[in-house]
């Protein structure tokens, strides 16, 4: 019972590893890895015409070709096998030599392609939880609980088959006709162990391999001619599996593809000594030694996968390496072009540069001469016209003194005249004023009079009228002569007086129009002296923006000079760092003529491939 639970678990080990296909709990079938053919439907499947076989769904046709075709039907079923079906559906033929015929890769069918399965479950099965998973009544059941000793006895009855040389591989094919056959004997290590004659565990209706048959067997018709086996993709695939031309690393992949199918050989070789193992397991001590024996085998086969796993990897990164080292080449190769060009690009423009730099040199050498040349016609022109400023200055303050000499002395005169001209304005005011009083007081006793004269004659005339005619005649004529004399009298009076008025009325004309004569004079002489008081003003504040502009002149000519002298300085230090600059690059010139073979350093290793170091030193 260990030992078939060993096998189980080492099976079961083998096919989770591989992942050929899963199948859902209490429905599953153990199949040998070359029992399994390439994909039909899929990715990276190989088309082929279908077979009679693959339209049935991998059901058993004994009756047309005596063959089965191992799908994902081929589980633990219940029901048992009567002879005949065994006879005529298995692999062996009726011989006595116990010779397998012998068959290529098992046939799957396309709805068994492990494409078209589910994917893989990886459930780790612990032989305690083994018997819980098999169902009720079925041969896996029963087989579970017999013992090591009950195989034993079981077992004496088989003959055994004969192990491969441990020196030669085993053939496929004997192992795929080994996998595939349904009615295998016990020592095949994928076959289903069988009750003999004498077995305490029998399945009803079934007979012991033991037995010789009742009925004579049927010749089988051999599975190459029955339905030949497709193409196998693997041959075809190896050699066009790159389009590239061949290179070591195509041909280290072809060598890890040999070394993983001879690993892949190992690894049935120790199954099927596993299996041979496992059958010839008789006592608790060979168990043991069985149980070591597998758990070496299962080790030996993770450190052969490891092993190929790891020169795959090996060769792929071998090839990654390859191709690293041929792209730093190239680049390498594109960067010594690029450093070659730049340093001839570096050295014509270093070479023009220097040119530049003399040019340079020479024209501030002659802007050196030119400045000291202006900065000497400049002091020479800023002293002359600092004496003619100082000249100027001197003659300005005179001519300011002079002026305000004058302009004092004129408003002295103008002072007095116009005090005497406000005298003679005011005597002459007062001097109408009389005239006019004195006119005035004239002609109101004038009028006075002339009213007393006409008064005077309006009475006489009523005194005369008054009188009688005859002696009124002599006193009227008398009257009227005296009367006549005074009215001479007043006339003449009357005639003096405008005679005199007229005479006054022409003085105060006279007078107005010598006043107003004389009052014109005055402004005519006050508008000249206004008029002489504005042109020295005019002419004094002319001076002073004279002096303020001298003034700013001469400040103006002394920040040019100092402006000239920075200049100077300015240029004498450009000319020197322009002669410094000439002599480093003559200097940097050489040493790179010197050195010119020795500019490029190259760093190779294989680890960090190709890398290349330019140092570049510019001025």
């Amino acid at each position: 019972m260990g030992a078939g639970k060993l096998l189980v678990r080492s099976i079961s080990n083998l096919l989770l590893s591989k992942q050929y296909f899963s199948c859902p709990p209490k429905c599953g079938v153990f199949v040998a890895s070359t029992k399994l053919s390439a994909p039909t439907v899929g990715p990276g499947a190989i088309s082929r015409p279908s077979s009679v076989a693959s339209s049935r769904g991998g059901r058993n046709t004994p009756s047309i070709s005596g063959r089965t075709t191992p799908s994902s039907v081929m589980s633990l079923s219940t029901s048992s096998r009567t002879p005949s079906s065994a006879l005529s559906t298995g692999r062996r033929t009726p011989s006595q030599s116990g010779r397998i015929t012998p068959s290529y890769l098992g046939r799957v069918t396309p709805g068994t392609t492990p494409s078209a399965r589910k994917p893989p479950m990886k459930s780790t099965r612990t032989p305690g939880s083994l018997s819980d998973k098999l169902t009720a009544g079925s041969r896996a059941s029963k087989y579970v609980a017999m013992t090591a000793k009950q195989l034993s006895t079981r077992d004496s009855a088989i003959r055994p088959i004969e192990p491969p040389s441990p020196r030669q591989q085993p053939s496929p094919s004997r192992i795929s006709s080994t996998a595939s056959s349904p009615t295998r004997t016990l020592s095949s290590p994928f076959g289903t162990p069988k009750p003999s004659l004498g077995g305490r565990l029998s399945t009803p209706g079934s007979t012991g391999i033991g037995r010789p048959a009742l009925i004579t067997p049927r010749a089988r018709i051999p599975s190459a001619i029955a339905m030949p086996p497709p193409a196998s993709p693997v041959a075809r695939t190896l050699p066009e599996a790159s389009s590239r031309p061949d290179s070591a690393s195509s041909n280290q992949s072809v060598v890890f593809g040999e070394e993983r199918a001879q690993l892949q050989s190992r690894i049935e070789a120790l199954e099927y000594d596993n299996g041979r193992l496992r059958a010839a397991a008789d006592t608790t001590s060979e168990l043991k030694a069985t149980e070591e024996q597998m758990r070496q085998i299962e080790e030996q086969m993770n450190a052969a996968r490891s092993q190929a796993e790891d020169a795959q990897r090996h060769a792929s990164e071998l090839e990654h390496k390859l191709g690293a080292i041929e792209r730093t080449l190239a680049d390498r190769d594109a960067q010594l072009l690029e450093l070659d060009a730049e340093r001839n690009q570096k050295s014509s423009a270093l070479e023009q540069q220097l040119q530049e730099a003399i040019v340079r040199a020479d024209s501030l050498q002659q802007q050196y001469a030119q400045s000291a040349v202006s900065l000497r016609e400049t002091i020479s022109a800023r002293d002359t016209a600092e004496r003619d400023s100082e000249s100027k200055f001197r003659a300005k303050d005179a001519e300011v003194a002079s002026l305000e000499l004058r302009l004092k002395g004129a408003q002295t005169h103008f002072e007095e005249e116009r005090r005497e001209l406000g005298a003679q304005v005011d005597e002459l005011r007062q001097a109408g004023q009389e005239t006019i009083a004195l006119y005035e007081e004239r002609l109101s006793e004038a009028d006075r009079e002339r009213y007393d004269l006409e008064a005077r004659i309006t009475t006489l005339e009523s005194r005369a009228s008054a009188r009688s005619p005859s002696p009124a005649l002599t006193t009227k004529t008398a009257t009227s002569s005296a009367t006549e004399i005074d009215n001479e009298t007043l006339r003449e009076q009357v005639v003096h007086l405008q005679r005199k008025i007229s005479k006054l009325e022409d003085a105060l004309e006279d007078a107005q129009a010598a006043q107003e004569r004389d009052e014109a004079a005055l402004a005519d002489r006050m508008r000249r002296l206004k008029e002489k008081e504005e042109a020295m003003k005019k002419e004094l504040t002319e001076g002073r923006k004279e002096v303020e502009r001298t003034l700013k002149s001469e400040g103006t000519a002394r920040r040019r000079l100092e402006e000239i002298e920075e200049a100077l300085h300015e240029s004498t230090a450009a000319l020197e760092d322009a002669r410094a600059e000439v002599e480093g690059l003559r200097t940097e010139l050489m040493v790179r003529a010197a050195i010119h073979h020795k500019s490029f350093v190259t760093d190779i290793s294989p680890e960090s491939g190709w890398t290349c170091h330019r140092e570049w030193r510019y001025w």
